[in-house]
């Protein structure tokens, strides 16, 4: 039977991990190698995640995630939070949740259903503290700009403060904020700030 997990941490920093036994349940799963690493998934099983973040390190080469089987999709059910960028993805079918938002810092591989590759991403990859207009501070070292969808996501305990200086109004396309337990993703606008579609601010989040 299925796994049900609460929290997954890929610690690795590189190389392979392989899910192919089974597919699994998280509520949370994060990898954000700073090398390149293959992520390998049971061909024709579900994988069902609450909070989802996969960053590949832009400076050294993509996160892979594939089927173990080049033939046959994985299925993957994204039901809450999603952040991506970097990934090389191949054989993902996200047609039981919502469309995967895999962006276009990511590769289509092919074989791939509900999955959308050229929505403009930026993850903060900036630390505890930065300013927004500083390019390395995001996982697609650009600035986000009025098509692109940002995200601020501080781990369990962590604290990240995002600072948009005064004199310096932005115009983006969406905006989320989270943290795990007892972190905060602080988004300080001096400026201001206009969301064209949705500001998502979910716990530990503040605008």
């Amino acid at each position: 039977s299925d796994t049900v997990l609460s929290k997954v941490y890929i610690t690795k920093t590189s190389g392979v991990v392989d899910f192919s036994g089974h597919g699994f349940t998280a509520s949370y799963i994060n990898a954000m190698p700073n090398y390149p690493m293959n992520v390998t998934f049971a061909a024709g099983k579900l994988y069902s995640f609450g909070e989802c973040y996969f960053v590949g390190n832009s400076d050294v080469g993509k996160m892979s995630l594939l089927s173990s089987d080049p033939s046959k999709q994985w299925r993957v059910k994204l039901t809450q939070l999603q952040s991506f960028a970097n990934l090389y993805v191949s054989g993902c079918d996200a047609s039981d949740g919502e469309v995967a938002c895999y962006g276009d810092t990511s590769t289509d591989g092919g074989n791939n259903k509900d999955c959308d590759f050229e929505a403009k991403t930026a993850m903060w990859t900036g630390g505890s503290a930065g300013e927004f207009f500083v390019p390395e501070n995001w996982s697609t070292k650009v600035v986000p700009s009025a098509d692109t969808r940002a995200t601020v996501i501080a781990g369990e305990s962590e604290n990240i403060t995002v600072t948009v200086p005064a004199g310096n109004p932005i115009t983006i396309k969406s905006l989320v904020l989270a943290a795990g337990a007892g972190g905060n993703a602080n988004f300080n606008a001096k400026s201001p700030l206009t969301v064209s579609e949705y500001a998502y601010v979910y716990s530990g989040g503040t605008l």
